[in-house]
């Protein structure tokens, strides 16, 4: 327990939100699991798997993901409580085909944005025209990652290591350029730096960035009577059009999702409709 919880404060002060629920909840299962006052060095790798094929019954990703953050958790204990022990080390991951992703046509996309408003649409484009991140387009500041006198956009991403922001500057096409243009002179927040903010004054994170925004693309499919898809998917939208309609090699695609190995490109590819 008392682990548990520094290694959740060592977490939220470095990585993300999202990976902070995750190991949150990683450390609230164990916890009950092996039962709060266990000493961590006798843990043992057969108590461990124990707690790992529980997961099984959800699947063998769920088993890969609970391995990887338990192996995450006892590096911190090496690391910073001198523990050598680490009963994950000899526990090999299970194996995992990933499934089908679905990638909407363009017939579906192009319904979607006649169905989008002005607001949503501009929305909409800087995932089209940037192929960029949920996370990347949530974050987008005005004065820091706009400049429409170079026309260009700057998306930042914590895919690092140590999950610090690496930034990255790509160019702005007419369209983009036009639309942002347009949305920073009409936008109802004009004190928010923020390019995309909750404008509901009754809502708690009034003028700050979305976080989630979940039902957004799920009500914009239903009006536009397609099948419902995420954000992840317009950057798979973008990949699949580029590799399979323009012919791009996947070395330039790689460069244009900003992936560190041109075999992450590839491997998504493969599992893209």
């Amino acid at each position: 327990m008392e682990l548990c919880v520094e290694y959740l404060e060592y977490v939220k002060a470095r990585f993300s939100k999202l990976t902070y629920m995750e190991k949150k909840l990683l450390c609230k299962r164990s916890i009950e699991y092996f039962t709060p006052d266990i000493e961590v060095e006798k843990i043992t790798s057969k108590m461990v798997l124990d707690y790992l094929n529980s997961r099984l019954k959800k699947s063998n990703n769920s088993f890969n993901v609970n391995r990887k953050n338990l192996l995450a958790f006892w590096k911190y204990a090496n690391t910073f409580h001198g523990i050598e022990n680490n009963p994950v080390k000899m526990i090999s991951k299970m194996s995992h085909t990933r499934s089908v992703q679905y990638t909407p046509p363009r017939e579906d996309i192009s319904k979607v944005l006649e169905v989008a408003t002005d607001e949503e649409k501009v929305f909409l484009l800087c995932f089209l025209h940037t192929a960029g991140r949920r996370s990347e387009i949530f974050r987008l500041k005005w004065k820091e990652d706009i400049n429409f006198k170079k026309r260009e956009i700057r998306l930042g991403t914590r895919k690092t290591k140590d999950s610090s922001i690496e930034y990255t500057w790509l160019p702005m096409n007419s369209d983009l350029y036009s639309e942002l243009k347009w949305w920073n002179e009409n936008r109802p927040l004009k004190e928010s730096p923020y390019v995309f903010c909750v404008s509901n004054s009754s809502h708690e994170s009034f003028g700050k960035p979305f976080t989630q925004r979940r039902r957004f693309l799920k009500g914009l499919c239903q009006r536009a009577g397609v099948k419902e898809f995420g954000f992840h998917a317009l950057r798979r939208y973008v990949a699949s059009t580029l590799a399979d309609t323009h012919k791009v090699s996947a070395k330039t695609i790689q460069r244009i999702l900003r992936h560190k190995s041109v075999t992450t490109t590839v491997r998504g590819h493969e599992v893209w409709t």
